[in-house]
């Protein structure tokens, strides 16, 4: 089993009483407004995608955006999520009064809004996705039946127990030395690809690009050289096949595929290296498995 004895467990929200309250957040109004810094924007992106599967409408915006203008918040019609490792002092007053959440490093005291800790990777302190990812496994299911609920943080990650652990050998050997990189994927795949840049960027010092496979046809695919790393997250979903051929037309190009995916003969057989998870992955817990290896890939490195 992975081992994640880094506090990532205490993020994992079981109490009923805070589920219940978080689901009346996020149905509250006519819209939810995710507000995220640096750190958080990226597990935003993804909450949109889970927010729209189940018909609510949502809006994005980073902190950097919004500090400097109260126009946006002072016209909030519904609730507000913000995420991020604590909250400028110019926001402050804005949220006050306001029903909403909020996931951050830091406890605040607002009337009417919930305030959840996160407790990130001990070594990735700055990276909120993985703890952003446990707190919302429960919070998902309850608010729309997504997946399944989960009582301790055990029952999850023993999920991927199983996965090939000689892919994180694999995969250093391809980055080695390498300079740059590009990360692909669709739907909840391209917020997990957009997250792995972040991580390349910061621990490993890789120049990486996110892009959603389809866009990487249009530019980015004419950089492919002999070797290049690309890093694909494959679901187990309608954007399978697509996936799998924008993929295909990076290999032809010489590209190194590192593909992290659902078990799938067609998808280990065009990888240079390839992880493959179980197909019946509950989807509420689909972004915190399938970023674990990309954690374990760069702990690798250390």
């Amino acid at each position: 089993m992975f081992d994640l004895s880094y506090k990532l467990g205490n993020n994992l929200i079981t109490d009923d009483d805070i589920l219940d309250e978080l689901v009346r957040v996020f149905l509250h109004g006519q819209y939810v407004l995710i507000i995220a810094d640096d750190s958080a924007y990226n597990f935003g992106v993804l909450l949109q995608y889970y927010l729209n599967l189940v018909g609510r409408k949502s809006y994005l915006v980073r902190v950097s955006d919004i500090t400097t203008s109260s126009v946006l918040i002072s016209q909030i019609k519904g609730s507000f999520v913000y995420m991020g490792e604590s909250i400028p002092s110019l926001l402050l007053e804005e949220l006050s009064g306001r029903k909403g959440v909020i996931f951050s490093m830091r406890r605040y005291e607002f009337p009417d809004c919930l305030s959840i800790i996160l407790y990130p990777v001990e070594k990735f302190k700055g990276m909120l996705f993985l703890p952003l990812s446990a707190a919302f496994i429960n919070v998902l299911h309850r608010l729309s039946g997504l997946g399944r609920c989960f009582k301790s943080f055990e029952d999850v990650i023993k999920l991927i127990s199983d996965v090939n652990k000689d892919f994180f050998t694999h995969v250093k050997n391809i980055l080695a030395a390498k300079r740059n990189a590009f990360c692909l994927g669709r739907g909840f795949g391209y917020p997990l690809a957009l997250e792995t840049c972040s991580v390349l960027k910061q621990f490993l010092g890789i120049h990486a690009e996110g892009y959603p496979a389809g866009e990487s046809k249009h530019g980015p695919i004419a950089l492919i050289e002999e070797d290049f790393p690309v890093i694909s997250f494959i679901l187990n979903d309608e954007t399978k096949k697509k996936m799998i051929s924008s993929i295909m037309e990076m290999r032809a190009r010489g590209a190194k595929i590192i593909s992290i995916s659902t078990e799938d003969n067609d998808v280990l057989s065009i990888s240079d290296a390839y992880i493959g998870l179980p197909a019946d992955l509950p989807l509420n817990a689909i972004p915190l498995l399938y970023f674990v290896p990309v954690i374990k890939i760069v702990e690798s490195f250390f």
